[in-house]
């Protein structure tokens, strides 16, 4: 049959007047009256887009002229409206409808009229009615090379879009369960969070990222996460069904494990609909293996919705904030939009983490499962939101990599290891208050503790080497035996040609030896106060390193080290220099000396810091266990108009009874056998 070309009325030619810049000149907004007899002229004429170019371009000037009460009461909610701009939207630029659209949302988002709510359905079902306007939007961010006037536009059209769906969430639940998490799923479907997690380290596109549109997806999946399944009619409900008899082994382990979909939050139901619509190969074959080989059926469907929960919990952004943020601000920000804007991707990657730890750990109990979803929550924590290795990832814009790389390579034993810091840095914030005093106290006691062990080594004795072993014109260099007074208060000293046979004694506070070493010594024993002392300076002194013989399989570097120790007095008067020829005798001995003087020395070494801090943490987490078990000795709470009532107090008197009967522990730090209470 053949049709007749429609012609173009004469009204038609009207509202080119008043639309068209090229045939004259538009006004800056229409009146209710003309905008009414436009909009009627163009549903009128919706055909000539199929026959003219000009139609898409009335259509654009049309809904940027508008009057705005008409075109909230009348256009936006008109389906017709929707099905004219739809057809028409792949002819127009892409400057154009991204403008067309911000003003329609704008519009949309300030009405005040009782039909406001129905403006905002009008709009939202674009998602399932007209989908490919929001498509091209979505597509728009991921074209190259990045157009910044374009881009920003965009991304606030897109938030804009979002708003309206919140809007619902308020004025209209039962459109707001439908359309919210369709609109989500549709930004997966157009893999729209990994276009922005691209432009998110663009600095003009960051603020609005940031700002805007994080914040808002957020508020969003906490909407989805207030309501649950079965309280409206939804098609989530069945769209999630549908993908789970999509998958045999996930219904298989939906069956065995609940039988059917319990009573699960929106927010559940998105992410695992999203999640089974992922490409999840790796772990559809590791959950195939456990539920084929594994003895306790890993409970995948529980884990999802726990793991749904407590992702939500541990991601969130608050929006605006009106001063400039500081760079460790910026740089936690960036990461937890990196986590909100890959959620699904975080997600399934931390979802195969935790069936590994299971698997790992074999598990089996319910119990088992809350402990390995902690584990699973705090490793996630860590490698989101730690700064390790953060700027070399902020600076490459590979924030996502780095972190989808770490879940991929984390091990049970390191995450294990990651739960336990996590615990111990949750008490000390707890008692933080509570415990500063403890704290010194106990540092002083750790400190005395070394102080004295290093004190009877001292009291033993050693040889040192009186001249520098690497003189060669010294010959073989004489030596000192060296000893602390039994008061502590001196260091003795008495030079010798050679060690001897027997070690030398104390004695009336003098070194002696054997009758038969006496023609070794030289002159009397050394008196050093150690109150006159005040700095000791120390040189480490190395030999040229040489090679093994050529004849031997493994060839070696060989290489002597000496440090030579000065002690001086307040007048820099060198009292005593000696060296030491091992680094066990560096560690005793120069260490041992700073420690009993009477003097305050920080420059002590590594290895005796070390030893100071491992004695101190040990200490402190025996009793940080205490705190938390010992009930019996709980401080009464203070009088009822004090703060924080409901807080358990402990004095600095509780804590200390906190370490009476310790047990006695053999510890090695740093090459040093301790015996030590706890």
């Amino acid at each position: 049959m053949k049709h007749s070309r429609q012609m173009p009325d004469e009204s038609l030619e009207n509202i080119k007047v008043l639309l068209n810049p090229k045939l004259g000149k538009p006004v800056k907004s229409l009146m209710s009256a003309q905008s009414k007899a436009c909009y009627h002229t163009l549903i009128s004429n919706k055909n000539l887009n199929k026959t003219s170019d000009e139609y898409e371009k009335l259509l654009a000037n049309y809904i940027l002229l508008c009057d705005e009460k008409y075109l909230c009461k009348t256009v936006i909610p008109d389906s017709r409206f929707w099905a004219i701009l739809c057809d028409n939207c792949q002819k127009l630029r892409s400057e154009t409808l991204v403008a067309n659209l911000i003003r329609i949302f704008n519009v949309a988002l300030k009405c005040q009229d009782s039909n406001k709510n129905e403006v905002i359905v009008s709009i939202c079902h674009i998602s399932r009615e007209n989908s490919q306007l929001i498509g091209i939007l979505l597509q728009l961010l991921s074209q190259r090379p990045i157009h910044i006037p374009l881009f920003t536009d965009t991304i606030l059209c897109i938030t804009l879009f979002l708003k309206c769906s919140l809007t619902l969430c308020e004025t209209s639940l039962s459109h707001a369960v439908e359309f919210v998490p369709r609109i989500l799923i549709l930004l997966f479907q157009y893999n729209f969070p990994a276009s922005m997690s691209e432009l998110l380290y663009i600095e003009d596109l960051q603020p609005l990222i940031l700002e805007e549109f994080v914040p808002l997806k957020q508020r969003l999946i906490n909407f989805l996460s207030s309501v649950s399944i079965d309280d409206y009619s939804c098609s989530l409900k069945a769209d999630l069904l549908t993908a789970i008899k999509d998958n045999s082994v996930f219904q298989k382990g939906l069956e065995m494990e609940m039988g059917d979909l319990p009573s699960i939050n929106l927010l559940n139901a998105y992410d695992t609909f999203t999640f089974l619509n992922s490409p999840n190969g790796s772990f559809k074959r590791l959950y195939t293996e456990q539920l084929l080989f594994g003895e306790n059926d890993f409970p995948l469907y529980e884990a999802i919705f726990k793991l749904s929960d407590q992702f939500r919990r541990l991601f969130n952004l608050s929006g605006k904030k009106e001063n400039q943020y500081s760079d460790s601000e910026r740089d936690l920000k960036l990461q937890i939009a990196t986590a909100v804007l890959n959620r699904q991707t975080c997600f399934y990657k931390t979802l195969e983490l935790f069936l590994r730890f299971w698997i790992e750990s074999l598990a089996k109990s319910q119990s088992d499962l809350v402990s390995l979803l902690n584990l699973a929550i705090i490793t996630l924590k860590y490698v989101c939101l730690s700064s390790s290795d953060l700027e070399a990832a902020i600076q490459t814009k590979s924030l996502l990599k780095t972190q989808v790389v770490a879940l991929d390579s984390m091990r049970y034993k390191f995450a294990r290891t990651l739960q336990l810091d996590s615990i111990k840095k949750e008490q000390y914030r707890t008692w933080s208050s509570s415990i500063a005093s403890f704290d010194t106290m106990l540092s002083g006691q750790v400190r005395d503790y070394v102080r004295h062990q290093r004190l009877l080594q001292l009291q033993k004795g050693t040889w040192v080497y009186a001249e520098n072993p690497l003189n060669p014109e010294a010959g073989t260099p004489k030596v000192y035996f060296l000893i602390v007074s039994d008061n502590h208060a001196n260091l003795l000293a008495r030079e010798f040609e050679t060690q001897t046979n027997d070690l030398p004694y104390l004695f009336d506070n003098k070194i002696l030896t054997s009758p038969g070493s006496e023609a070794l010594a030289n002159g009397r024993t050394k008196v050093v106060v150690l109150k006159h002392i005040t700095s000791f300076k120390s040189m480490e002194l190395t030999t040229p390193s040489r090679r093994t013989s050529s004849n031997v399989y493994i060839k070696l570097d060989e290489a002597n080290v000496y440090t030579g120790v000065e002690l001086k007095d307040r007048n820099d008067r060198t009292v005593l220099k000696f060296y030491l020829d091992t680094e066990e005798g560096r560690y005793i001995w120069l260490d041992g000396l700073k420690l009993i003087s009477p003097f305050q020395h920080e420059d002590i070494s590594e290895d005796t810091k070390e030893q100071i801090d491992t004695l101190f943490d040990l200490r402190k987490n025996v009793q940080m266990i205490n705190l938390n078990v010992r009930q019996d000795i709980i401080v009464p709470p203070p009088e009822p108009s004090d703060e924080d009532e409901d807080e358990e107090f402990y004095n600095l008197e509780t804590l200390k009874k906190v370490t009476q009967n310790f047990i006695l522990i053999k510890i090695q730090v740093c090459r040093q056998t301790i015996f030590f209470y706890l």
